[in-house]
């Protein structure tokens, strides 16, 4: 938090003066009091079991999470992804206009539009674009499932099947088609949708990624 907080400053060009959180262990402790009390940053505490007192934040951590589900069990990817799925789903969230303000989160800290054409299908199948001289454009053999964007660079967070492991390319090319066409086995659900149908989802979906609504 301490690293990000130094960078928001570096960006704005302005001071942090206070800080409202809850009482969860990564706010609450030494090194952050250390830090705050000496850069001289007020540091504040929400009471105890009163989340309403961080209505705004919770709120889009809630938006947060439901999207992340929404990525996961649409792209039919195990909870191992949740953290690329969050991550992605910040990005969404930070693209949109906020219904208060005309423009998007983003626009407002950057002071420039997101650009939206970076912006895939999660999950989405494709391979790496392998350009070489005289403008020849080679699909590498490497299979690819496009799982974000990196915040750093114009590359694209893939995970790279063979390897099992998440990497950053620049140039790859997917098959967006073949994701959003309409696949009723998807969640499994009955045809015929009921207020049980709905308890039911919401009840295997907190099962499968381990969270609570």
């Amino acid at each position: 938090m301490i690293k990000h907080l130094k960078e928001l400053q570096t960006w704005t060009g302005t001071t942090v003066e206070a800080i409202h959180c809850d009482n969860g262990t990564e706010y609450k402790n030494t090194t952050l009091k250390n830090w705050t009390e000496k850069h001289g940053i007020v540091l504040q505490f929400s009471s105890a079991y009163f989340a309403n007192e961080n209505g705004q934040a919770e709120r889009t951590v809630r938006t947060i999470r439901d999207t992340m589900k929404a990525l996961l069990v649409t792209s039919k990817l195990n909870m191992k992804f949740w953290d690329w799925a969050a991550d992605y789903a910040v990005h969404i969230s930070n693209a949109l206009p906020r219904p208060a303000q005309e423009h998007s989160p983003f626009r407002l800290f950057y002071l420039r539009h997101p650009d939206l054409k970076r912006f895939r299908v999660f999950s989405a199948r494709g391979y790496v674009v392998q350009k070489r001289e005289g403008k020849k454009v080679k699909l590498h053999g490497t299979k690819i499932r496009f799982i974000g964007l990196s915040a750093r660079s114009k590359s694209y967070r893939v995970w790279k099947e063979c390897k099992k492991k998440a990497q950053t390319c620049r140039d790859i090319q997917l098959d967006e088609k073949a994701l959003l066409k309409t696949d009723q086995d998807t969640l499994k659900l009955p045809l015929k949708s009921s207020k049980r149908n709905v308890q039911q989802v919401r009840s295997s979906l907190d099962k499968l990624l381990g969270l609570r609504s």
